[in-house]
């Protein structure tokens, strides 16, 4: 067992990942170096070195090996006299003034702490040194099978994986993981990752491995891989997943589908529209976000959020699970398009063989994870998956360098259980420690690199076994489908419960309708409550403006007469002006009739003496046989309307226009302007 506390794993990535350290000889110089400067002694024997190392971070070498490694790589930095090695002046100045890898991840915290309130740095530190040292040792023991040793027997016993962290310390420990800051990312990584060389040097192997290793490698994706990729599992699994896709394909490995893992997609995908049918009761869906703070312990299903969010599009429909089903199957259809597909149902096992396998991984899962149901479909895809790897994988291969076949998933327990089941290089393997092994021998790692890998050391939340009630989320669902089929009615009661949870019982089965029932009269009983409340500020507000009006129109009452006689005023000014214009020009109608007289007369004269062009003119009016009386009668009419008519018509419409009578009609309809222009001020 690994027992070297956590601290000294800090300090071992540290050794593990400066200084450029390439070969096994270079790497145990640098455990010298540390065990010397850690020493109260100025010098120790190559026995006490070796005793000191095997002590401090379980590696075993052998006397030979440190003086060899010391000869050849310790000049310069290490002296030997008399069989006791010291560390030079100056290396013991550069490890002093090195800062250590728990400094570092002190200083994260602090930065962290900064942009996160109510963060006990101190508490927070030991957790995540725990949690690096779980990460650590469980990459340990997975690396140490794949490069063909045996984990059980090291030390005398296996490599320990507990911890069991509360959901309090999970959430911390998640919060700090999805911190964004690209050097505690990277920090993160050195740490676990360094596993690598220890694995390497635990084995006797050179460290000094390249990508080659992956050449003719092929990658079997699980069905949980694939929904990642397809962006299934929440958006952050879908980019640690895009990342590892691209990382493979940049050293050269080939990722593949067998048939089974595509019967087992389709299949899934209509069980999951099935269910999803089921607890909405064929209605709008509810906030997925809300349902996820029904039950700490409730996974809010991810076939349920993408439902929810298909929905919130205006070109969809609820309740249209074809359109649905269509929209999910074009997506795997894309995302398996770049991968190679695999008919694994050529090569077949004995029934007896298979039977026996299913038994075997469906007991190992139920007593692992009693609280999650587990199908017998998807026990029977893992079986064959493992059976077609384990037929066509070369049986003479003993570790990585040899070994090409390998299923990647996420599903822990099949890890576990084919680790058991099967001996020799695992069938099954985890993908953030093919991510660790390809960043270490690709090189040239990117942010996003070191982000994903740190997001795939995200914990999820676990289901405890205490004697808390938890609330069944999707017998929840199904009374409220039944209760109503408006989903902002069913939020308001799932609020109402949240808020006031000691009022209700989920205990036993009968309790969700009674509770349903009682949080839904809590809910209309709140909501009438509020209504009433809003009528009476509406007939408050009614009130006040009817005041406001009355106000304003007594007002205006007091200030009628006063507005009345300024607009007599202003109508009477305006009229009289008007008026006066036509008497003080009172000649003007005596000069018009003068020149009316005038014109008359010289059309007379005109006629009488004969002169053109008047007598033409006038002659060629009156056609008729008789035509000089005729223009005589016509002479006279003219002389009778310009002397006589006109003049007297001109004189009566002028003295109207200056006339009293003129004066008060003006005055009236300038006052009733005036009044209306007050009016609206």
């Amino acid at each position: 067992m690994i027992h070297f506390e956590e601290k000294d794993l800090l300090r071992l990535a540290m050794i593990l990942e400066n200084q450029g350290a390439t070969t096994r000889d270079r790497y145990i110089c640098k455990f010298v170096e540390y065990i010397l400067f850690d020493s109260e002694k100025s010098e120790l024997s190559s026995l006490e070195i070796c005793t000191r190392i095997k002590n401090r971070f379980q590696l075993e070498f052998d006397l030979t090996e440190i003086e060899s490694a010391v000869k050849k790589r310790g000049r310069g930095r290490l002296e030997e006299a008399q069989g006791y090695y010291r560390l030079m002046p100056k290396v013991a100045n550069q490890l002093s003034s090195q800062k250590s890898s728990l400094d570092q991840l002190r200083n994260y915290l602090t930065l962290f702490s900064q942009e996160r309130q109510n963060v006990d740095i101190d508490a927070t530190l030991m957790l995540v040194q725990k949690y690096l040292y779980f990460c650590f040792n469980s990459n340990v023991s997975n690396l140490l099978s794949l490069i063909g040793e045996n984990t059980k027997h090291i030390d005398g016993n296996a490599f320990t994986t507990e911890f069991t962290p509360s959901q309090e310390e999970i959430d911390i420990i998640n919060d700090f993981i999805h911190w964004e800051n690209a050097d505690k990312n990277k920090f993160m990584y050195s740490v676990v990752s360094s596993c690598y060389e220890y694995c390497l040097i635990t084995a006797n192997k050179s460290p000094a491995i390249s990508k080659s290793i992956f050449r003719g490698k092929k990658f079997f994706l699980d069905t949980n891989i694939i929904f990642r990729i397809a962006g299934f599992n929440k958006d952050e699994r879908r980019f640690v997943s895009k990342i590892f896709v691209e990382k493979c394909r940049e050293v050269g490995v080939a990722l593949c589908y067998t048939s089974a893992v595509l019967n087992e997609i389709y299949r899934v995908i209509d069980s999951q529209i099935k269910y999803i049918r089921v607890i909405t009761n064929e209605q709008a869906p509810v906030d997925d976000n809300l349902i996820s703070k029904i039950s700490n312990n409730y996974e809010v299903n991810d076939f349920y959020t993408l439902y929810y969010n298909w929905c919130k599009e205006p070109q969809n429909r609820y309740n249209d699970f074809t359109a649905f089903r269509n929209y999910l199957t074009s997506i795997i259809s894309n995302v398996i398009s770049n991968f190679e597909y695999i008919d694994s149902t050529m090569i077949k096992d004995s029934d007896e063989t298979e039977q026996q396998l299913f038994d075997s991984l469906m007991k190992f899962k139920s007593e692992k994870r009693p609280y999650k149901k587990t199908t017998t479909e998807s026990i029977k895809t893992d079986v064959k998956q493992v059976l077609y790897l384990n037929s066509i994988r070369p049986k003479s291969a003993k570790s990585l360098w040899d070994m090409n076949e390998y299923i990647v998933s996420a599903d822990q327990l099949l890890i576990s259980w084919a680790e058991e089941t099967f001996n020799g290089v695992p069938i099954v393997v985890i993908p953030s420690l093919w991510l660790s092994i390809i960043l270490k021998v690709a090189g040239r790692a990117t942010e996003n690199d070191y982000k994903s890998f740190c997001m795939f050391m995200t914990l999820r939340h676990s289901r405890t076994d205490d004697n808390t009630i938890h609330i069944n989320a999707v017998e929840l669902l199904s009374k409220l489908s039944e209760k109503t089929i408006d989903s902002s009615l069913k939020e308001q009661i799932i609020a109402e419960i949240l808020s006031n949870r000691g009022k209700y019982s989920f205990s036993e089965p009968d309790d969700y309708d009674s509770s349903v029932d009682l949080a839904f009269d809590a809910v209309l009983a709140r909501e009438k409550d509020l209504q009433k409340e809003e009528l009476l500020l509406a007939v408050n507000a009614e009130k006040a403006k009817s005041k406001k009006r009355a106000e304003e129109y007594e007002e205006k009452l007091k200030s009628k007469i006063s507005a009345e006689e300024y607009a007599q005023t202003i109508s009477q000014k305006k009229a009289q002006a008007k008026v006066e214009r036509f008497s003080q020009h009172a000649q003007i109608p005596l000069v018009i009739n003068g020149i009316i007289f005038i014109v008359a007369v010289g059309i007379l004269l005109c006629w009488i003496f004969k002169l053109k062009p008047i007598t033409d003119i006038l002659t060629n009016i009156v056609d008729s046989e008789d035509k000089g009386e005729k223009v005589v009668s016509a002479i006279v009419w003219i002389f009778n309307l310009f002397v006589i008519t006109i003049p007297a018509y001109l004189g009566k419409v002028w003295d109207y226009l200056s006339s009293d009578k003129r004066k008060d009609k003006l005055c009236s309809k300038y006052f009733k302007q005036q009044l209306k222009i007050l009016n609206n001020k």
